[in-house]
């Protein structure tokens, strides 16, 4: 039991151990996936900033006639496009020097040649003067010959050399040429890449400019369709208020109330733009019109005082000859109709006291027409049925 328990506790301290080896490992792998991480940013970052003022320099602001930081700043931007160029220059450019090197090195042949047919050319005259009063011998001969068979390989070395010379100076130009133009390309995009800029700056500046006017012509507009809601609204409160003053009918200042109520929420409405002008405009036309249909004007308000005084049926609503039953269904209506809760929320005082004054006429009248002795009392009184 004992040798078990070792054994247990062995391999679990190895596990543990190597648990713990496992998470050091991990451990340093992620600090070093970290550091070469940050370390290829850096390099990269390096990179490109080396590459940007290579670039620059290359592409060089003094011809450009923009300032450096700002050719800096498009060769970032453009570093994608630009870089491509500048590599290929480099390349060619190589291509170049190496092609000038030669041409160096064939001059310097050509001449070389040149300067060993001169040489040649020399030794024969000076034989030849030497030789002028006797015959020349026959080693002399052969010396001459053989000088003159050099110059002649001289001067078909130095025919090729200036050939090869004059296709080198030909593709030199090319090569120039062609640098130039990437060169040019170079600045060009920058340039083109500046004006680019401006002409998107001038459009959208120009755009901002016509989305500005056009948010000040729909301000001034709604304003302007505001003052004109609230003229109407003043026009038509202006009118309830007249035609209250012309008239004592409950039933007709009932309505022009419940008209106040409406324009007051159509006001409400169109501020917190619930409703659009048009409706707004059409639903308080709407309410003048019924104001108007009214027709309280003070000749129709004076006919009416004079008119025979309002009996206990007319308040009801009912016939004289109603019978209880009737009688007991209109109170119902007629105090639902004028109950003081439909007019708790008015804010004028005299629409309450309306409401309060109706319902005291309506139980006054319940109570005579439901008494058959004070109804008959009544009627006789004023000579009703």
């Amino acid at each position: 039991m004992g040798d078990g328990e070792e054994i247990c506790g062995g391999i679990i301290a190895v596990v543990i151990i190597l648990a713990i080896i496992y998470y050091v490992i991990m451990f340093i792998l992620s600090i070093l996936t970290q550091i070469l991480l940050v370390a290829t940013i850096v390099f990269v970052a390096y990179r490109v900033h080396s590459k940007r003022n290579e670039i620059t320099d290359w592409i060089d602001p003094s011809i450009v006639s923009l300032p450096r930081s700002e050719i800096f700043t498009i060769v970032l931007l453009n570093l994608f496009h630009v870089a491509p160029m500048y590599n290929r220059h480099k390349y060619e450019n190589e291509k170049y020097n190496q092609i000038e090197n030669k041409i160096e090195n064939l001059n310097e042949d050509l001449m070389r040649t040149s300067n060993i047919v001169g040489d040649y050319r020399r030794k024969i005259s000076i034989l030849e003067t030497n030789n002028e009063d006797r015959i020349i011998s026959a080693s002399t001969k052969a010396e001459i010959g053989i000088l003159l068979e050099n110059i002649s390989k001289e001067t078909a070395n130095k025919k090729r050399l200036e050939k090869e010379l004059s296709s080198l100076y030909s593709l030199l130009k090319t090569k120039k040429d062609e640098l130039d133009k990437l060169k040019d390309g170079a600045r060009g995009s920058i340039i083109g890449h500046k004006k680019g800029y401006e002409e998107k700056y001038k459009e959208a500046k120009i755009a901002a400019e016509k989305e500005a006017k056009k948010a000040a012509e729909a301000a001034a507009r709604k304003e302007k369709q505001k003052k004109e809601i609230k003229l109407l609204i003043i026009e038509t409160k202006d009118l309830i208020q007249r035609n209250k003053l012309r008239t004592s009918d409950a039933g007709i200042l009932f309505v022009l109330t419940a008209i106040e109520t409406k324009l007051v929420n159509i006001d409400r409405a169109f501020e917190r733009a619930g409703i659009s002008y048009i409706d707004a405009k059409k639903n308080i036309l709407e309410l003048k019109d019924e104001i108007k249909k009214i027709g309280t004007t003070r000749e129709k308000t004076t006919e009416k005082e004079r008119a025979p005084q309002e009996t206990y049926y007319d308040i009801l609503g009912v016939d004289c000859t109603a019978n209880q039953g009737e009688i007991k269904k209109a109170y119902k209506v007629k105090m639902m109709e004028y109950h003081s809760d439909h007019f708790e929320h008015q804010d004028y005082e005299w629409v309450k006291k309306m409401s309060k004054e109706m319902s005291q006429k309506i139980n006054e009248a319940k109570d005579v027409l439901i008494d058959p002795e004070k109804r008959k009392e009544y009627n006789r009184k004023n000579g009703l049925c």
